[in-house]
């Protein structure tokens, strides 16, 4: 059977009721020249799909996110299971380009507004490696007290494993919080971090991503900032995200989202779309001095966020 066309998770044959092909049938798509003994040493990814629909000289084949069909190739019916994965779906090499924005609306006492944003830009080489450049947080926050801005940003590199990452990295981030230990010390600025980021899962299945970074403040090793995202797959094309954020550079924040696959099947050009909702707060130190010495006063804004994630992979 010849292969017709490859649309996103979907793959058309030029084969139907005719040559006896049925809904739930299995069919196995190969490259073209590709050999059994070469999927067998690993050369090649075996691809298996199922077969969702038939018409009388045509079938519609559904594979999985992250699986490459080459239009070019061919099929053949087998009794081997579908190689598609929701849990562990096929790494995928590559570079990725990721924004996401949240609106905090902040309610109560003090009424204010903040953006917390934050930007990630990937690549993953063919090997076990990737490289990272990451912008988190990227913001403000604006209200009845002062205005001010969010920023924290880090390169990262280490290895990338199809159910594991483990890296390491160095950045900058604005730090403002007041240093309890050392007699309400109001601490703001720039300062230097030593990033580190672990993954347990596969980047498009179920996961738990962690981001931990310490900053060097004033000759101090202080605790930065975390980042944690919990992935739980719900369909062929949607994932489940818990996530949230935090640290002492004025935000913190955590959601719920769902991310969907709008186009492409994983790999070059596909779009990934995340709607979230939840909650944050956002906060800054203004100094107030006094005869007695000068202290940090806090004003922050806290309410609900609305914030949606754009993924593309060129």
């Amino acid at each position: 059977m010849a292969i017709v066309s490859v649309d996103d998770l979907n793959v058309i044959l030029d084969a139907g009721e005719e040559s006896g092909l049925r809904v739930g049938d299995r069919v196995e798509l190969l490259a073209p020249g590709a050999s059994e003994e070469e999927v067998v040493r690993g050369e090649r990814e075996r691809v298996v799909g199922e077969v969702l629909a038939v018409g009388g000289t045509q079938a519609r084949v559904q594979v999985g996110v992250g699986e490459e069909v080459d239009p070019a190739g061919r099929a053949r019916t087998t009794d081997l299971d579908p190689t598609a994965s929701r849990v562990a779906p096929p790494r995928v090499a590559g570079l990725s380009l990721t924004f996401g924005a949240r609106g905090l609306l902040g309610v109560g006492d003090s009424t204010g507004v903040g953006i917390v944003a934050d930007a990630e830009l990937t690549y993953r080489f063919r090997g076990p490696w990737f490289l990272r450049a990451l912008v988190d947080p990227l913001g403000f926050g604006a209200g009845q007290g002062p205005e001010f801005g969010l920023f924290g940003g880090s390169l990262f590199a280490g290895y990338d494993h199809p159910l594991f990452e483990v890296g390491v990295g160095l950045g900058l981030l604005r730090v403002d919080y007041e240093n309890f230990d050392g007699g309400d010390e109001l601490r703001r600025g720039i300062a230097t971090t030593f990033t580190q980021s672990v993954r347990f899962g596969a980047v498009d299945g179920l996961h738990l991503q962690v981001f931990n970074s310490f900053a060097f403040v004033e000759g101090d090793t202080e605790y930065g900032a975390t980042r944690v995202q919990l992935q739980i797959p719900m369909g062929p094309t949607s994932w489940l995200l818990f996530r949230g954020a935090g640290g002492r550079y004025g935000a913190g924040w955590g959601e719920l989202g769902l991310r969907l696959l709008a186009h492409g099947n994983g790999g070059s050009g596909s779009l990934f779309v995340t709607p979230a909702i939840g909650g944050g707060v956002v906060w800054t130190h203004a100094e107030r001095c006094t005869d007695f010495g000068c202290f940090g006063s806090r004003q922050s804004y806290a309410g609900p966020t609305l914030g949606v994630s754009v993924e593309y992979r060129p």
